[in-house]
């Protein structure tokens, strides 16, 4: 699952990022929202039902691949984080290729910045996620979850201050999208 994931985002960021360069260069901004949009709602066609299967066969699939041998009763704590990772998989693309409108505007200090902000979250989350229990088994499951929630964290951020570079970017159109999906 992971590994499809990052080809799609990786092969869409590669193929968004050129064409929006070419429009901020020509100094069209709504010609990058539009790249930008397009990326994301292309991606989100293949990833939301990615991660619905996701967390929908993390149990049958760990249970298949780690249910066995000595170990076999662990294998749902490996479910869990699956499940963790599928709840970020989306926000994670979203926020990743809005990274690419910047990065398309030759703008790098903003995505940084952002970063750290979700590094930050994430950071955070993982300690409240992690101290408070005392179960080693859910350790990444916790950690993984972190992870997506600052992911959300980073889709907001990101979105707005995008949003002030480009104000043609419409939110709504990917929110719908989404809903639809």
């Amino acid at each position: 699952w992971i590994l499809p994931h990052s080809l799609i985002t990786v092969s869409l960021a590669t193929a968004m990022l050129p064409m929006a360069s070419r429009y901020a260069v020509a100094g069209d901004r709504a010609g990058v929202a539009a790249e930008t949009t397009r990326a994301i709602r292309l991606a989100c066609t293949f990833l939301l039902p990615a991660a619905f299967g996701l967390a929908v066969l993390a149990d049958p699939i760990t249970r298949l691949v780690f249910g066995n041998g000595s170990g076999a009763w662990d294998y749902h704590f490996v479910a869990w984080a699956l499940l963790a990772f599928a709840v970020g998989l989306v926000p994670y693309t979203i926020q990743y290729l809005y990274l690419r409108s910047f990065y398309a505007l030759d703008n790098t200090r903003t995505p940084f910045l952002l970063q750290i902000w979700v590094s930050g979250a994430n950071a955070a989350l993982a300690v409240a996620f992690v101290l408070p229990f005392t179960s080693p088994g859910t350790v990444a499951a916790r950690l993984a979850l972190s992870y997506s929630v600052a992911y959300f964290l980073g889709v907001f951020l990101t979105h707005r201050a995008v949003r002030k570079r480009l104000p043609e970017l419409d939110g709504r159109a990917i929110w719908q999208h989404l809903a639809r999906l």
